[in-house]
């Protein structure tokens, strides 16, 4: 069956966040060539993402490339805009330089799901693998991450059922604080790389469906 996605430009669109579904969260980039992912395994059904590129904190204006189901779409997402894409296997690239703060994306085109959500929390000067989920059974889920306290250069990985996210071209992906991933697996777990030392900590969310 051939891949296919849609893409929409939305000139103004606000994206309402929401702590209890399985719908909404967020995707963060570090300069140009960077990738990121806002699906974190390819056992998902297709889904209508519609993301969101915020202000960014400096001049420049960034430009963003979506890649969905392996086909790269020709057309650019820019600064304060917003596209809908449909597909199983949505990564977003950074191609100009400059600062971005977060990127909002929200499933539409189909009822919110209601989530529990249950808050993490770890140290890396302990253990820099942070344990989140160990499930019996597949689930789908989104795992966040959101705060991260006076840790240098502080960047992530994460992994599930025991094999790391990677890019289109297989490479291990590093992530961001502000980003959310939805996936469908039974293990969690972050790995943090970056130097935090003592008590400070990173801390973030996984939900699961109420």
């Amino acid at each position: 069956m051939k891949n296919s996605f849609s893409f929409i430009f939305c000139f103004i669109v606000t994206i309402t966040y929401s702590q209890n579904t399985l719908n909404v969260g967020g995707w963060s980039t570090s300069g140009p060539g960077s990738f990121t992912r806002i699906t974190a395994t390819n056992n998902l059904d297709p889904k209508v993402y519609s993301i969101q590129n915020t202000i960014m904190m400096d001049d420049a204006i960034l430009e963003f490339e979506i890649v969905a189901d392996g086909l790269t779409i020709p057309a650019k997402l820019y600064e304060g805009g917003c596209v809908a894409v449909e597909g199983k296997n949505i990564f977003i690239r950074q191609t100009k330089p400059g600062k971005m703060i977060k990127g909002g994306w929200k499933i539409i085109q189909q009822p919110e799901i209601g989530a529990i959500v249950i808050p993490w929390v770890g140290y890396p000067s302990l253990n820099k693998e942070i344990l989140v989920a160990n499930l019996k059974t597949e689930q789908e889920f989104i795992i966040e991450v959101h705060e991260v306290f006076d840790c240098s250069d502080a960047t992530f990985q994460v992994i599930i059922d025991n094999i790391p996210i990677k890019d289109n071209n297989n490479n291990i992906l590093t992530f961001w604080s502000g980003s959310s991933l939805i996936g469908k697996g039974k293990t969690v777990v972050v790995k943090v790389n970056g130097n935090c030392t003592g008590s400070k900590t990173v801390s973030g969310y996984l939900k699961l469906k109420a």
